[in-house]
């Protein structure tokens, strides 16, 4: 270990009385003798928890953000006491990378991937690029990686909720970070915090539904047409891989962590065919409007859509959005004149919003027969 420059090298070890080993190496650290530890902290599994998993599984930290991780869980006597819950989980939140965009793959594939009335199950061929002589297609299916589902229906029903869970995930993993809690992955996604167990809870369900859910992407078509000179290149694996904690405190306060174990699938293809969108979080939290998984997926809607009028590669001349197509594809019902007024309204109020933060220059109402309002056009502001 040393510290130079202010930068502490730790081996790391699972500090505990059944490893002599990694006591030993402690107490006869400078780190030790400089900070006085208490010797009780560094016989505590909590120790590895502050250094390692809050350090995103590195083995260099900060000197000073040591420091004040240690301090965090000791008294005003050095001696070693057990954080609440809450407080543990904002230690994890304030020394964790936020990230400071929302990243999109926004490929064809994950359009059909995560739109409700696909027949995820059979192999299906999509059109990527191309000319009609000349399309590029890939290959893919999607199906269960175990047999037992824990109660959740799979593969139909992986909807655009599962899209905007998905979307939080890269982002946290883009951004250099490995693990998270689902708070975490909830404010990535949304851009605000949230302490609903309800809110939590779609997270969490919505990630162990991607875990145990694989998919098989034959790209080698689209590959070659980039330059690949091998005979095969193929996707496979679960829509997310992670590993899994629950911890719960005073017997009725639980908290869900992720260890991810890799990038998403999803995102290394986008990455391959340079097709992600990056949106500044302040789309997403700049407007009073209460999330619920409705709006939630409203707005990741009309973010990519929004982003691929602005995208000049796309050649998109329509600006218009339709309302039947984007409530279909975010499985959004409306049982009553009423309930679809408060989803239009929810959808002028975001871009309102937007205008406002001059991300777009205005929208206007579309109009169909009998003069009903079937969508939005948007306006965009003119190129710098």
């Amino acid at each position: 270990m040393n510290r130079e420059k202010g930068v502490v090298n730790l081996k790391i070890f699972i500090m505990s009385e059944n490893d002599p080993r990694a006591f030993d190496e402690y107490m006869n650290s400078t780190l030790a003798r400089t900070i006085m530890t208490p010797v009780k902290i560094v016989r505590h599994e909590l120790y590895k928890w502050l250094v390692y998993e809050n350090n995103h599984g590195k083995v260099t930290m900060d000197f000073n953000t040591m420091i004040e991780l240690i301090a965090k869980v000791t008294d005003k006597n050095g001696t070693l006491r057990i954080p609440t819950q809450d407080e543990k989980e904002n230690i994890q939140l304030e020394n964790v990378k936020k990230p400071p965009y929302l990243l999109m793959p926004n490929t064809k594939l994950s359009n059909y991937l995560f739109d409700k009335s696909k027949n995820l199950t059979a192999l299906t061929a999509l059109v990527v690029s191309g000319a009609k002589e000349d399309k590029v297609t890939v290959k893919t299916q999607v199906f269960l990686s175990l047999e037992e589902d824990f109660g959740i229906d799979l593969p139909k029903n992986i909807t655009a909720y599962d899209r905007a869970v998905h979307d939080g995930v890269c982002s946290i993993i883009a951004s250099g970070t490995m693990v998270a809690t689902n708070r975490q992955i909830y404010e990535a996604m949304t851009g605000k915090t949230t302490t609903s167990p309800q809110a939590l809870g779609h997270v969490t369900r919505s990630l162990n539904k991607l875990q145990r859910t694989k998919i098989f992407i034959d790209y080698t078509q689209q590959a070659k047409a980039k330059g690949f000179k091998g005979d095969k290149m193929i996707f496979k694996g679960n829509l997310l891989d992670f590993q899994e904690v629950e911890v719960t405190f005073n017997k009725n306060e639980t908290t869900s962590g992720y260890k991810f174990l890799s990038v998403p699938i999803l995102y290394k293809y986008a990455t391959e065919v340079e097709q992600i969108i990056s949106v500044d979080k302040e789309l997403l939290s700049g407007d009073n409007i209460t999330n619920t998984d409705d709006s939630i997926v409203l707005r990741h809607y009309l973010l990519r859509r929004i982003e691929a009028m602005k995208n000049k590669n796309n050649r998109m001349t329509s600006r218009k959005i339709l309302f039947d197509t984007m409530f279909e594809y975010c499985g959004i019902k409306s049982e009553s004149r009423e309930q679809l007024r408060r989803k239009r309204d929810t959808v002028f109020s975001m871009l309102q919003g937007w205008e406002k933060l001059g991300y777009i220059k205005g929208y206007k109402e579309c109009k169909g027969d009998k003069n009903k309002i079937i969508g939005v056009e948007i306006v965009l502001p003119k190129k710098k």
